[in-house]
């Protein structure tokens, strides 16, 4: 490998280490998944400086569909809801198709771990900027990191929502069996346990 090659490998990488530290930071950081799409957003674009990107999840547990989108003005919309109601057709097909879609300037990459959890589009201004493979191979690299910590968000808040419903049905059993004023710790540590 000649020293040029070389080098230009060397500053390409450059970029894959910071976005992928990022990322993993927004996902440390971020409390909500809606939080953790719009830094990933904002990271895709700077990184790629994309005109517009979107990102749609679907979530099995409560069967529901989050899109979040970032237009070239840096304005970020978050629709939730019915897989008809916040979807247009083509992005219905796109979460169907479960296939890489590449153009010039265009880009469509499932975010698949175990199941369909949505699908990242990406769409640049720039001329040669999707063409280079190094890009390529970057988004998908990104993609993948994304699917599973997006996964681990979707289990995390469906194991949050039995954790809250174990505490009211406990709260309504000890409310009905039981004095409020006056609990015995004893048969209440029974119970936890």
């Amino acid at each position: 490998m000649n020293t040029e090659k070389y080098l230009s490998l060397t500053k390409k990488y450059k970029l894959l280490i910071p976005v992928s530290h990022a990322i993993y930071r927004i996902a440390s950081s971020s409390l909500t998944l809606k939080d953790f799409i719009t830094g990933i957003l904002r990271i895709l674009h700077n990184t790629f400086n994309s005109s517009d990107i979107t990102i749609v999840i679907h979530s099995a547990h409560t069967n529901s569909y989050i899109k979040a989108s970032l237009n070239k003005n840096k304005t970020i919309t978050v629709k939730k809801g019915g897989f008809k109601k916040i979807l247009l057709k083509k992005e219905q097909e796109m979460f169907n198709n479960e296939k890489i879609y590449i153009s010039k300037q265009f880009m469509v990459i499932p975010l698949i771990f175990m199941n369909n959890l949505g699908f990242l589009t990406i769409n640049i201004e720039k001329q040669n900027k999707l063409q280079d493979e190094f890009n390529k191979t970057v988004l998908v690299v990104i993609s993948e990191q994304l699917s599973i910590i997006i996964k681990n968000f979707l289990l995390y808040s469906e194991h949050q929502h039995n954790i809250y419903e174990s505490v009211k049905i406990i709260t309504k059993f000890l409310g009905q069996y039981s004095s409020t004023t006056k609990l015995n710790i004893d048969c209440f540590n029974k119970i936890i346990k």
